[in-house]
């Protein structure tokens, strides 16, 4: 088949937005190449440089301009950005119209071409901050009108399509395909990065916000170290990380507690590999791929029961009720105190990739509601 993606960036950068969601659209991509289909994928200029045409591993890259380009961050308020990528679209007209599939994890808000539309939904952020106001309700509106127009809509969890069914996308449409794991690259093994001042190390890894809820496993860390104090959290993330510090401080367990800013990919198993525990208290996941990135490599994982976490962490966790401190500091207990449940959720987890969250798999499903859809 040949199928066109359309993104407003590609490939996954050194600093996302929402890397979960586009390692994704990467993975995809490059896997359909892998078993013999043509993919293209229309972008902006944001993470390639100037050139206009490139490739990423055989995905054939076409880049076109939106407001960001010209007009930086203030480019994307009210969702311009994404108006004025569905008029730079329209000059690749020839190459939708000949792709057998359109996969979109930008919203189109006009269906100019007769080739089947699939849009891609991870999950549904209301706006938290100030700031949020100005781009997420606009956002929301044009995702809407995609959904209405779109043939097939794929969503990354039952979570995720049963909300989506509550806001009125056609149940019809709803596919589940959930995301996948690179198990060549994410295993258990020796760590090249050493903690060697902690004798257990919690790990959280994802970008540094407010619906991470990582305010809660800081709080959590003073009940944890009266107990075990030779415990180490590892926060690996990109994003303010100035108030996150300053609530370590006052809680007096800043030593305890590394910052370790931004990893690149290519570095990020080794973080898993070092880690004893993943520790991940977030309050909203559409999916939540480091969820399995860390079960992949071998951790147990302490998370909430917050949206799609349950169905991807299945038995290879502990789960307590989200925006919780209490909880998450008795579950990490449980766990130091119990080698053989650590064991136990390690290999649960292990099974549970293998069994339901390959790339592979994924892929599979993937192309398979694309020849239902064409």
């Amino acid at each position: 088949m040949k199928v066109t993606f359309l993104t407003y960036i590609y490939p996954y950068p050194e600093r996302g937005f929402n890397p979960g969601i586009e390692r994704v659209i990467q993975e995809f991509a490059r896997n359909l190449v892998d078993k013999g289909h043509e993919v293209h994928v229309l972008t902006t200029y944001r993470n390639g440089g100037s050139e206009k045409h490139g490739e990423d591993q055989g995905v054939r890259i076409h880049r076109v301009s939106d407001t960001r380009r010209y007009l930086g961050r203030v480019g994307s308020l009210l969702s311009l950005d994404l108006l004025s990528l569905n008029i730079s679209f329209k000059s690749y007209s020839e190459l939708l119209e000949t792709s057998d599939v359109v996969h979109a994890f930008t919203p189109i808000i006009h269906k100019f071409f007769s080739t089947k539309l699939v849009s891609h939904y991870h999950h549904w952020d209301d706006p938290s901050q100030p700031l949020e106001y100005l781009y997420l309700p606009s956002s929301h509106l044009l995702w809407k009108q995609c959904y209405e127009i779109s043939d097939k809509v794929v969503a990354v969890s039952e979570y995720s399509a049963t909300d989506l069914s509550e806001r009125g996308v056609d149940d019809e449409k709803l596919v589940v395909v959930p995301n996948g794991v690179d198990t060549g690259k994410y295993n258990p093994g020796p760590s090249d990065i050493e903690f060697n001042e902690w004798e257990t190390v919690l790990l959280y890894v994802g970008p540094l916000m407010d619906r991470k809820g990582i305010e809660y496993l800081i709080q959590s860390l003073p009940t944890i170290l009266d107990k075990y104090p030779k415990t180490g959290l590892v926060i690996v993330g990109g994003g303010e990380s100035d108030t996150y510090e300053e609530l370590a401080d006052s809680l007096g367990v800043k030593d305890n507690i590394r910052f370790e800013g931004f990893v690149p990919d290519e570095k990020l198993p080794e973080y898993y590999r070092g880690a004893d525990i993943f520790a991940f208290p977030s309050l909203l996941e559409g999916f939540g791929m480091v969820l399995i990135e860390a079960m992949a490599s071998g951790l147990p994982v302490v998370s909430t029961t917050s949206s799609a976490i349950p169905e991807v962490v299945g038995d290879a966790g502990l789960l307590c009720e989200p925006a919780s401190v209490s909880p998450i500091a008795k579950q990490v207990c449980d766990l130091i105190e119990n080698p053989e449940l650590q064991h136990e959720l390690s290999e649960s987890g292990l099974t549970r990739v293998e069994s339901k969250f390959t790339w592979n798999a994924a892929t599979e499903q993937l192309i398979e509601h694309y020849r239902q859809t064409t």
